[in-house]
């Protein structure tokens, strides 16, 4: 689904080989092989013949056959997707009015788990009834999973299908205004201080325009009520004064005690000035004397200018997650360290952070 959903948000080569392997697998499940199969087609592998001989398949579970539609629509094989989706929704669709579902399965988790992939299916051959659908998803989420990603991919099915045409918009920053064209599939990006945010009108002249909009405000640490269900502390190595030629490795633990609820914690840093973070994975290391990171230690998602990204999942088994990253130093003097903030998944206004460090730069 993911790579349904942004392959380009990936190592093509890696995805590619890791679904191969998947596929290749013969003492894996044939579900777990139709899933490899759909991820396949929807990077561009040549597995039209596979799909196809799949779709034809009377074995397959529904889950399957929907994995198989999606595959189809992936490649563009419109004719499969089609008769795959036709053949479901008259065995097992159900017309509830407003909405519409799949009634398959052995309980209602199973059932919005199947609606949610015939409504992407759906949206991508273009069937009217995919609104619907999504309509129950909605309606009866699953109490077992999330339905996030499923999200996406129906979402981007459907623009897909949305006709663009070209428009024109006017903006008018500090009292000058400017009028811009937008050719089809074109956008338009303004940057923004503070002061001309606040100023900003816009104006559509002609076809439809979106508008998303993104900023970022300074906070306090004292704005955030602690998370009582979560404590971070942050290490570093070397401890003391940091020499111009160091490579700094950061060390965070993230503790979750028994009341933390489950899922994906984001952790944020934001390194001081004086240091840029370096590298991606766990392969890092201070000299050669140091042993290589064991495993279990968490590196960063996302590493952006100054700002660093984590994700710290507890499990029923772990309740510590070991997070770490390197910087290295570009500037010499003396620097704040701004708290590191683990995200709090029971309220908006709660986190876990760390204390606030002062750090020199020989």
């Amino acid at each position: 689904l993911a790579a349904i959903a942004a392959a380009g948000q990936f190592d093509i080569g890696q995805l590619r080989g890791y679904l191969d392997d998947a596929y290749a697998d013969d003492s894996a499940t044939r579900e777990r092989r139709i899933y490899a199969l759909a991820g396949l087609a929807a990077l561009g592998a040549p597995v039209v013949p596979e799909i196809q001989a799949a779709a034809g398949d009377t074995e397959l579970t529904v889950r399957e056959r929907l994995m198989v539609g999606l595959g189809a629509a992936a490649l563009g094989d419109a004719r499969t997707a089609r008769s795959v989706a036709v053949s479901l929704l008259e065995s097992y669709g159900e017309d509830l009015g407003e909405t519409a579902r799949l009634r398959v399965g052995d309980s209602a988790d199973d059932i919005t788990e199947a609606t949610s992939l015939m409504a992407i299916l759906g949206a991508a051959i273009g069937d009217p009834l995919a609104p619907r659908l999504w309509a129950y998803v909605e309606e009866n989420p699953s109490a077992e999973a999330p339905f996030e990603l499923h999200a996406v991919v129906y979402i981007a099915r459907l623009l897909e299908r949305v006709p663009v045409q070209p428009a024109s918009f006017a903006y008018t920053i500090d009292g000058s205004r400017t009028v811009i064209d937008l050719e089809t599939g074109e956008s338009f990006q303004l940057t923004l201080t503070a002061t001309q945010r606040a100023g900003l009108t816009l104006e559509q002249l002609t076809g439809e325009i979106g508008v998303a909009s993104a900023w970022r405000e300074p906070v306090a640490p004292t704005a955030f009520k602690p998370d009582p269900d979560i404590v971070i502390r942050r290490s570093r190595t070397p401890s003391g004064a940091i020499g111009t030629g160091s490579l700094v490795r950061i060390d965070l633990t993230v503790t979750f005690r028994p009341h933390a609820p489950a899922g994906c914690h984001q952790v944020s840093e934001l390194v001081p000035s004086g240091l840029v973070p370096v590298g991606r994975g766990a392969s890092w290391y201070v000299d050669e004397e140091e042993p290589q990171p064991q495993s279990g230690v968490v590196s960063p998602y996302a590493q952006v200018g100054q700002r660093v990204w984590f994700c710290a999942e507890p499990t029923a088994q772990e309740r510590v997650v070991h997070l770490r990253y390197y910087a290295r130093v570009i500037t010499p003097g003396t620097y704040v360290w701004e708290p590191t903030m683990v995200e709090s998944r029971t309220a908006p206004d709660r986190a876990a952070l760390t204390g606030a460090a002062r750090v020199t730069i020989d």
